[in-house]
């Protein structure tokens, strides 16, 4: 048994070069470890072909771009008799015996960022029973290049990175495990019918920097999505709340699109939302509720760069207010002191609970109103 902590795999490649220059016929994969953490980062995968082809080290090149970071979790045990097979050229794995799926299959983490990979093929992944989290972010990936069972066959996978490829849609089917999907920096445009009707496990769908418009959305686009609770969908191109999102969803994103206005009790459908971030969209006060957001559950909400006049009405349990960079000329305290009903006084005895408070790039002018002080007693920083 050879024992590893974390190191660079060019100090393996060392160690297997001069190992096999004493024995050549020794396979090179069983040089490296059959239970590895392999971290392939930042090389183009087509040079493996001549360091791996046929399982043997047939080349003395090793120039491979950036270093490439193995982890060692387990003893590695080199069977001389049991020859690796393996062939990379932008992740099309040709085997020509069943011992490479014994490997694979012990491995959990993969990460293949920073290639020039175009597909995922099924069968390099048929017996990767084991894979919990694939990192294939900035690559040249296409909804063609995803063979339809390569993703939905990976039952245990709970961690899905796609950012920065060449997405035009959000890949289908997914495996029922899935807990995160990362898509951000991608051309994403449409959702497929029933995407998301099985993920009943995903808390994180990042859809940021992508080319949504409005009606990428149906009424049923998010249903299945039973414990989602953060949606980022950032720097995309909606003019309107996208509908019916999951009742768990607590944190919103939706900073950087041509939002213009919020439709009457949008809030009721995503009762545990806390934090809400609408910077940079084109709100103004015709489009707000008549309730302006006096929503109990909004701890944080960001409300930056938009069109606003005046200062919505808000909750008594918001902590942190962003509305710098408005249109806003005073303070309405009259207007925006919550209310606090008699049977929540226990929770508001020093009053509600906001604590930072940004006006500044507004035509407001100093200095800050005594009664808004009288109001929100709890506050640290007002930043006008």
């Amino acid at each position: 048994h050879l024992w590893y902590g974390e190191f660079r795999v060019t100090v393996a490649l060392n160690f297997c070069y001069r190992l096999l220059r004493l024995k050549p016929e020794f396979p090179a994969l069983s040089c490296l470890g059959t239970e590895v953490l392999l971290l392939l980062e930042g090389l183009t995968l087509e040079p493996l072909v001549h360091i791996f082809e046929g399982g043997f080290i047939k080349t003395r090149e090793w120039s491979l771009g950036k270093s490439i970071t193995v982890n060692e979790r387990w003893p590695i045990e080199r069977e001389e008799e049991d020859p690796r097979r393996l062939s990379f050229s932008k992740l099309q794995t040709q085997t020509q015996d069943s011992t490479v799926y014994s490997w694979t299959a012990r491995i959990w983490y993969l990460y293949l960022e920073n290639n020039l990979i175009e597909t995922i093929p099924e069968k390099p992944f048929e017996n990767a029973t084991q894979l919990r989290w694939i990192n294939l972010n900035k690559n040249k990936i296409t909804n063609y290049g995803i063979e339809k069972g390569a993703l939905s066959q990976l039952k245990k996978l709970l961690f899905l990175f796609l950012e920065d490829n060449e997405l035009e849609e959000v890949p289908s089917p997914l495996p029922r495990s899935l807990e995160q999907l990362q898509l951000a920096r991608n051309k994403v445009s449409r959702i497929p019918q029933g995407t998301f009707s099985n993920l009943e496990n995903l808390t994180l769908l990042d859809l940021q920097h992508n080319k949504l418009l409005d009606n990428a959305f149906q009424r049923d686009t998010f249903k299945g999505l039973k414990n989602l609770m953060q949606l980022n969908m950032a720097k995309n191109a909606l003019r309107n709340m996208p509908p019916r999102l999951p009742a768990n969803t607590m944190q919103l994103f939706l900073d950087n699109n041509s939002i213009e206005g919020i439709p009457e009790n949008y809030f009721n459908v995503i009762p545990k939302v806390a934090f809400l971030r609408l910077n940079h969209n084109k709100l103004s006060d015709a489009g707000l509720p008549s309730s302006g957001f006096d929503v109990s559950s909004i701890l944080d909400l960001q409300l930056s760069h938009n069109q606003l006049t005046k200062v919505p009405r808000i909750s008594a349990h918001l902590q942190h207010l962003h509305l710098d960079h408005n249109k806003i000329k005073n303070v309405n305290v009259s207007v925006i002191c919550p209310t606090i009903l008699p049977g929540e006084q226990d929770s508001f005895g020093y009053g509600p609970h906001l604590r930072y408070l940004r006006l500044d790039g507004n035509e407001i002018k100093p200095p800050i109103p005594m009664d808004l002080m009288t109001c929100f007693r709890l506050l640290q920083a007002v930043i006008i």
